[in-house]
């Protein structure tokens, strides 16, 4: 398991102290490791602070996309596959008025988020038909969960997530699309629409469940039609990170 050194601990505290948020991170948060061992960041404290400023800022486009559609005060937000919150910490400053909770497949995640960070969470399923968190919300939000899905499964979570979306509620997740493909070594991409390689910076999960994948618009929209009393209201190429494609669906009233 990794471990921090006492300098990156304290970098870890003082990055959030300067957002306000805890500077916990759990041995096993692989997004962090991964961000943490990247060559492009020319020292380890430089991608500390990534992992802090980027989740604030995925708070922040999260807060934006919502307001477009509807109020943010008052509504039941869900973060699925939140992971060890890199993105939760930030919510409870970026989205005081709603109430979020977060969700993820690992157990040690859930209670790392609710012990360590505070927050409300619950349990995903290895499985999309398992999944039932018993209430829906007014917002879904996945960010970078449809990015590592095959085409076994990526219907059914789509459907699945719809289900706990509340009436005149939305959806909102993220994809690889034709921008991401530089960053996946270029590969060609099925007449489909839809690309899948078995490997993912998540060392703990099967890659044959949870790889990298993408997807072209056209391949989502086709997915999009196949769920019932939904639409789309908002789609934009790149919007992540310069090149993970959003979507945003809302429910009928």
């Amino acid at each position: 398991m990794n471990e921090l050194s006492a300098e990156a601990k304290i970098a870890c505290d003082a990055a959030g102290l300067r957002h306000r948020v805890s500077g916990a991170i759990d041995p096993r948060d692989w997004i962090f490791w991964f961000l943490y061992n990247l060559s492009v960041f020319p020292n380890k404290i430089d991608a500390i602070n990534n992992y802090f400023d980027d989740g604030a800022d995925c708070a922040g486009k999260l807060r934006a996309l919502i307001a477009e559609q509807r109020p943010v005060a008052g509504a039941r937000i869900l973060e699925f596959a939140a992971g060890y919150g890199r993105v939760t910490r930030h919510l409870r400053n970026v989205v005081p008025e709603a109430d979020v909770t977060a969700c993820d497949i690992h157990p040690e995640a859930v209670a790392f988020l609710r012990e360590s960070l505070g927050v409300a969470a619950a349990g995903s399923a290895d499985s999309p038909k398992d999944f039932n968190l018993g209430q829906d919300f007014d917002v879904v939000f996945a960010l970078s969960f449809f990015s590592h899905l095959p085409q076994s499964s990526w219907r059914r979570w789509l459907l699945a997530l719809a289900e706990h979306t509340a009436p005149d509620g939305l959806l909102i997740f993220t994809t690889h699309g034709e921008r991401s493909r530089v960053n996946l070594a270029n590969p060609e991409i099925g007449a489909d629409g839809f690309w899948f390689k078995p490997e993912s910076e998540q060392q703990d999960l099967p890659g044959n469940t949870y790889g990298s994948a993408i997807t072209l618009p056209a391949y989502v929209l086709r997915q999009i039609l196949e769920v019932p009393n939904m639409r789309l209201v908002r789609f934009q190429e790149g919007y992540w990170w310069g090149h993970q494609d959003v979507y945003v669906l809302r429910r009928n009233p």
